[in-house]
């Protein structure tokens, strides 16, 4: 009688288990991932693996990433990437651009890391050749070290620019660099993190909404890069990103 117990308190059991695991099944299956969109590829851009090469290291190229599903700046986001900048420091070039643009931009490059012409739009530049008018390129006003900046409506000329500028340590270094970007709506507030996940390096909150993006709410998101007369392998590897509508 004892046995007999226990072998319907075991099936009771497993009957049980297995209740909980459809249960489960069905959760998964409601998730809504309408949002959920793809990487549009531009120019020198490719995919290799899980990473998206946005140039060769090769002289004069330009790649693009779009992502096809519009992001709300009325809700909150929190992105992650891996960013690879290459290994050539002095004759490395030239960097790339995280891009916040309004949803009717289509997926393109340009000149100035591959990010000028591209508009309304708001940029984080990560900067790896020193455009000061003593090496090859134009004078854009930049400082003498790899650096992290704000770029508005297409253009990387940061003369006369208020905007915050930081200096990084030499980021052509052979190794992945983490970047995150955190956009709180309530506060209007960008923080971009470079390496150091906790402490922002640089925060934006000049209402680049209304002044740089038309008063949209709707944007979407992407990166742009370039080589020019020196070069460097550059992609970005996605590793937090989801679009949040």
């Amino acid at each position: 009688m004892k046995n007999y117990l226990l072998v319907l308190l075991l099936a009771a059991f497993a009957a049980f288990c297995l209740l909980l695991s459809c249960a489960g099944e069905d959760d998964e299956e409601d998730v809504d991932n309408s949002g959920d969109g793809e990487w549009v590829l531009v120019d020198a851009a490719a995919w290799d693996g899980e990473r998206i090469v946005l140039t060769p290291d090769e002289l004069e190229m330009v790649g693009g990433a779009f992502y096809t599903a519009s992001f709300d700046l009325d809700i909150d986001f929190d992105l992650k990437f891996k960013v690879y900048l290459g290994e050539h420091d002095e004759e490395g070039a030239d960097g790339i651009v995280f891009i916040i643009a309004t949803e009717d931009v289509t997926a393109q490059t340009g000149e100035g890391l591959g990010y000028q012409g591209i508009t309304p739009s708001i940029g984080v530049e990560i900067d790896t050749y020193p455009n000061v008018g003593e090496h090859l390129g134009g004078d854009l006003g930049d400082p003498a070290d790899d650096h992290l900046t704000i770029d508005l409506d297409g253009s990387a000329d940061h003369h006369d620019s208020d905007r915050p500028i930081v200096t990084l340590a030499n980021v052509e270094d052979g190794l992945e660099h983490d970047f995150r970007v955190r956009w709180t709506a309530a506060a209007g507030l960008l923080e971009i993190y470079f390496d150091d996940l906790q402490t922002p390096a640089l925060s934006y909150d000049d209402n680049f909404r209304d002044e740089n993006l038309a008063g949209n709410n709707l944007v979407r998101l992407g990166f742009t890069g370039s080589t020019g007369q020196c070069s460097n392998l550059q992609y970005i590897v996605p590793v937090k990103f989801a679009s949040n509508r």
